[in-house]
């Protein structure tokens, strides 16, 4: 038990073996403490008892037995040899009356060991030494100099810690701004702090069971297992407003670099994807695309269920391999996922798209992609894909590197 705290248990236990009177090396013994453990223990919570008898003394002196003028009364405030009377139970070993047998008629200063009492105070000061800021208010200010701009620009803290070396976890950054040690920064400005509403849970029956076959989630992972090095490839459509126009973006998401590549689709259907698809091939040829896109995992969404001209081109030549989510599996394209949270903080939800151009999707790519992520240590997925894509295909896509302090994760964005 070395170096753990006391219990209640164990400070009943010393209460037991204080009326026992039995030593501070006894105690320790039992405890599996030191005795100078057990001393400390009962000097800092022992607690002093209100004696009326003591109080309503007109002489408190130790030599009140001695003393000539001990009739007088008043020795207390004008005597030089005058000295408070304090039991010698109290001034050594055990420091506390607990054993004592004049307890009950004894009219001097008495204190008393109470277990519940210490074990309440000893949680209390474990509590109340732990609350505030670890840290200098010079230093709560600099830091909220350079969060809160950022912040505006629509950086997340993780971002903010990383391209700035702050010395500070992101928890607790959090943790700051909810107690309001950084005055220019509010929970109203943080991007994770709103409200989800609850999920719904009706398992949904899957769609085109003929197109699936062959093609599940659990198809994907055997065909994983067979080819473990294979580039895998998350795709998926984000919504806009639900106007006659019904325009929309097709996200492509590499998993092993969490590189994202948005397309503008004027509509939302089977049709506009394929030619989407097709677009790409013929920028980047079909070698290059059946090496960059060798397996596609996908939802269920009516837009994905023309299979066959998704894994065909136009002639007829395979250039890759789509597999199905389960229904209502979200979580299954969780990075492709990640990035719909990044586009959202650019485009929210409900906001039209009417206005928009590829070229302002690039530049939204551009600075998601120039994001540093936690899952990649600390690096963007840029720097990933120039790597594994190739700087030569990124740059067909028109995406560029941006400055990790320039990066821009808001609606002003798009908008310039």
């Amino acid at each position: 038990m070395k170096n753990k705290h006391l219990s209640l248990d164990d400070r009943y236990e010393i209460q037991k073996c204080l009326n026992n009177n039995k030593s501070f090396k006894e105690i320790g013994n039992i405890l599996s403490k030191s005795p100078s453990t057990i001393s400390k223990e009962i000097l800092k919570h022992r607690m002093q008892y209100n004696n009326t008898c003591f109080n309503n003394r007109t002489n408190k002196c130790k030599h009140i037995s001695i003393c000539p003028y001990r009739n007088g009364g008043f020795c207390n405030n004008i005597c030089e040899k005058f000295e408070l009377y304090v039991c010698e139970r109290l001034i050594n070993h055990p420091y506390v009356c607990n054993g004592c047998e004049k307890w009950i008629h004894c009219r001097n200063v008495r204190y008393k060991y109470e277990p519940l009492k210490a074990y309440n105070d000893y949680k209390f000061l474990l509590t109340d030494s732990r609350q505030g800021a670890d840290i200098s208010n010079d230093d709560l200010e600099k830091i909220d100099k350079i969060v809160k701009p950022l912040i505006d620009q629509g950086q997340s803290f993780y971002q903010i810690i990383t391209n700035n070396n702050l010395v500070i976890g992101e928890r607790t950054l959090y943790n700051y701004v909810e107690l309001g040690y950084l005055p220019s920064v509010k929970n109203i400005d943080l991007i994770r702090k709103v409200k989800y509403k609850p999920r719904n849970k009706r398992v949904k029956r899957p769609k085109n069971k003929e197109v699936r076959e062959g093609r599940t989630y659990r198809d994907f992972l055997k065909y994983l297992e067979e080819h473990p090095e294979i580039v895998v490839v998350e795709m998926d459509t984000v919504e806009g407003q639900r106007d006659g126009l019904q325009r929309c973006l097709l996200t492509l998401t590499w998993r092993n670099s969490t590189f994202l590549y948005s397309i503008l689709l004027v509509k939302h259907n089977s049709e506009h994807v394929i030619n989407a698809l097709n677009d790409i091939q013929e920028k980047i040829g079909l070698n290059e695309f059946k090496r960059i896109f060798p397996v596609i995992l996908t939802d269920n969404g009516n837009e994905f269920i023309e299979v066959e001209k998704i894994e065909k081109d136009l002639d007829g030549n395979e250039r890759c391999k789509v597999f199905y989510c389960d229904p209502c599996a979200s979580w299954q394209k969780g990075m492709c996922e990640k990035n719909h949270t990044f586009i959202r903080r650019i485009i929210p939800k409900g906001i039209s798209m009417n206005d928009l151009s590829q070229n302002k999707i690039n530049i939204m790519n551009s600075h998601i992609n120039s994001t540093p992520r936690n899952s990649l240590n600390n690096n963007a997925p840029y720097e990933l894909a120039k790597f594994l894509l190739g700087e030569n295909v990124i740059n067909k896509f028109n995406i560029i590197d941006i400055q990790k302090d320039k990066v821009i994760l808001k609606p002003y964005l798009i908008k310039k």
